[in-house]
C-alpha cells in the first residue's frame, strides 16, 4: 500500500483491506489530515474495477487548517461472475475544484467473497429406447469462483444411471457437459411404453447440490402399432354433408387479430423486460375469450400476476406428470403426443413425466386436485381425444370453423398446477372430401401442429398477433408451413420454463 500527497495533507483508509459480499454494502473511512494553515476543499473519486459499483459519500469535503475530516467509501459488488472471488485492489484519488489532476491518492484492497450459482439442464428431457437412452447434462457456472462437481445418477425404478465423466470442473462463466446413460435391467416384448424417471445430482464443493430430473421411456421390442390397431377401431366418425372447404380454427370461434400479413416476425418480438416480461404480452385466453387491447406481438401469455408483470406458469424445477386417455386415439396419436411433449420440454427446459394411461374422462372443467384417483398431490395433465364433431349441427362453432383441439391450464393463484389437452377425434380438413387431418409433424396443418399449439396453452401461452408463430390463433393462416415453434413462441416458452427460475407450488386444499 502506498500514499503520495502534498506536504500539508495526509490521506489514509480505515481499514485498508476488508471483505465485500455480493449485493451487500461494505464501507471504509477515507481520512484526511490538513497540517497546513489554510483550508482545503477536496473532491474524492474511486478508481479501479470496483469504481463501477462503488461511490464516496459525501463526494466533497472542506478541511480547515490544522484540522482533519473523513468521508465514506461504499462498495456493493454485483451477484455476477465479475468481479471474481479473491483480492481486488481499488484506489481513492483526491482533486481540487476545477482540476482533474490527482492531488493525492491512496490504495486499498477488497477481498471479494465467493458465491455459487450453477444452472443445470438435460437434453433430451425424455429419451426413448427398448433398453437404454442417452442424455446430455449441461452445467453452467454462473458464480464468481471455479466450480468442481461430482456427478451421480440415481433412480427408484428398475434403472441404472451412469454419468461420464463423473467429475467436472468449470471456471466462472464456463459450461461443461457430461453424458448420461440410463439403462433398464430388462426389456419387454409387447405393451405400452413404460416411463422410468431418474435424477442426476451435481455435488458441489462448498455449496448445496444441484439436481435435475429426466425420463427414459422404455418401448416394447416389437412394433407398437400391432396392439394399438384394436384401440384405433374404437374412434367414432361424425360425417358432414356441408358444401365448401372448412378453415381449421383450432380453438377460437374467431381470430383474435391480424398479424403482419407477410408472416415476418415483428421487430419487437425479442424485446423482453426481465423485470416485467408479461407487460404488453397478454394474449387471448383459450377457447375464444379475448384479452383486452390489441394482440400481443411475437408471443403472449394467458395469465399474469396482479401487477401484470409475471406470467402464470408451472414450477419448472419439478417434473410435471401427464397421463393419456387413449380410448379414442387415432393410430399413432399417442406416439405423437409423446413427441409433442418432448418438443415442449426441449423449448422450456422443463421435465415432463409420462405416467401411462388413464380412464379419466376428458373434461375442460376437471378438478386440479383428485386424491381419490391420483393421491395426495396435484393431478397430472390429462391428454386425450373426444368427439367434438366436424363443425356442423347445433353445437358447432360455425360454418367455417372446425375445432381441432382445446388446451387449458389449471392454476391456483399465479401458479399452474395441472391442465387438459383435449383433441378432436372427428376432425377433418375438408367437408366435401371428408379428408382426415393428417398425422405427424409434416407440412401444412397436421395433428402434430395442433398438439404443439394446444400444449403451448397448457403451459401458459396465449395467442400472439403474428401469423409467423405457431401459437397464432388460426392454424390455417400460419405463414410457416412446418410444425415447429417460431422465434416468438420460443421466447415465450423460455419465459414460462426453466430459465424463469423455480416457483413455490401452492399448498394442496385444506383437509388433504
Amino acid at each position: 500500500m502506498s500514499t503520495s500527497s502534498p506536504s500539508t495533507l495526509r490521506l489514509s483508509l480505515d481499514p485498508q483491506e476488508f471483505p465485500v459480499v455480493q449485493e451487500e454494502h461494505a464501507t471504509c473511512a477515507v481520512r484526511v489530515v490538513n497540517t497546513g494553515t489554510q483550508p482545503c476543499e477536496l473532491r474524492f473519486k474511486l478508481t479501479g474495477e470496483a469504481a463501477a459499483w462503488s461511490w464516496v459519500t459525501p463526494g466533497t469535503l472542506t478541511v480547515a487548517g490544522g484540522d482533519k475530516g473523513s468521508v465514506k467509501a461504499v462498495f456493493r459488488a454485483p451477484r455476477a461472475p465479475l468481479p471474481p472471488a479473491g483480492p481486488l485492489p481499488f484506489g481513492v484519488e483526491v482533486t481540487t475544484p476545477g482540476s482533474t489532476e490527482a492531488l493525492l491518492s491512496v490504495t486499498g484492497m477488497l477481498q471479494v467473497g465467493a458465491y455459487s450459482d450453477v444452472f443445470a439442464s438435460i437434453d433430451p428431457a425424455a429419451s426413448s429406447g427398448s433398453r437404454s437412452g442417452r442424455h446430455t447434462l449441461l452445467l453452467e457456472n454462473r458464480g464468481n469462483a471455479p466450480m468442481t462437481a461430482r456427478l451421480e445418477g440415481g433412480s427408484d425404478s428398475d434403472l441404472d444411471v451412469e454419468v461420464e465423466p463423473s467429475t467436472v470442473r468449470a471456471d466462472s462463466g464456463e459450461r461443461v457437459e457430461a453424458t448420461v446413460t440410463a439403462r433398464c435391467h430388462q426389456g419387454f416384448r409387447r405393451g405400452p411404453s413404460r416411463s422410468h424417471p431418474f435424477r442426476v445430482v451435481a455435488h458441489l464443493e462448498g455449496a448445496p447440490p444441484v439436481s435435475i430430473g429426466a425420463t427414459l421411456r422404455q418401448e416394447a421390442t416389437m412394433a407398437s402399432w400391432v396392439p394399438r390397431a384394436a384401440v384405433a377401431g374404437a374412434v367414432v366418425l361424425v360425417t358432414a354433408g356441408l358444401a365448401g372447404a372448412a378453415v381449421l380454427g383450432p380453438d377460437d370461434e374467431v381470430g383474435n387479430g391480424v398479424g403482419n400479413g407477410a408472416g415476418d416476425v415483428p421487430g419487437d418480438v425479442a424485446a423482453v423486460d426481465p423485470e416485467c416480461p408479461a407487460d404488453g404480452h397478454i394474449g387471448s385466453a383459450v377457447h375464444g375469450s379475448a384479452a383486452e387491447g390489441p394482440p400481443a406481438p411475437g408471443y403472449a401469455f394467458l395469465f399474469a400476476d396482479d401487477e401484470g408483470c409475471l406470467p402464470a406458469r408451472f414450477n419448472p424445477c419439478e417434473p410435471v406428470p401427464y397421463v393419456v386417455n387413449d380410448a379414442l386415439a387415432p393410430p399413432g396419436g399417442v406416439e405423437e403426443v409423446h413427441e409433442a411433449i418432448d418438443r415442449v420440454a426441449e423449448a422450456t427446459g422443463m421435465t415432463f413425466v409420462d405416467e401411462g394411461t388413464t380412464d379419466e374422462p376428458l373434461d375442460q372443467q376437471r378438478a386440479a386436485y383428485q386424491p381419490e384417483r391420483y393421491g395426495e398431490r396435484w393431478a397430472p395433465i390429462l391428454v386425450g381425444w373426444t368427439e367434438l364433431g366436424t363443425g356442423q349441427g347445433p353445437d358447432a362453432a360455425g360454418d367455417d370453423i372446425i375445432v381441432a383441439g382445446r388446451g387449458r391450464p389449471l392454476r391456483v393463484g399465479d401458479v399452474l398446477v395441472s391442465g387438459v389437452l383435449e383433441l378432436n377425434a372427428d376432425v377433418i380438413l375438408n367437408r366435401d372430401t371428408q379428408e382426415r387431418l393428417p398425422g405427424g409433424f409434416g407440412e401444412g396443418v397436421t395433428r402434430g401442429r395442433v398438439m404443439l399449439h394446444e400444449l403451448g396453452h397448457v403451459v401458459g401461452l396465449g395467442h400472439p398477433g403474428s401469423r409467423a408463430q405457431l401459437m397464432y390463433a388460426e392454424l390455417a393462416e400460419h405463414t410457416s408451413n412446418t410444425a415447429q415453434f417460431g422465434v416468438g413462441d420460443r421466447i415465450g416458452l423460455r419465459l414460462v420454463g426453466r430459465e424463469a427460475g423455480c416457483l413455490t407450488p401452492p399448498p394442496l386444499p385444506s383437509g388433504s
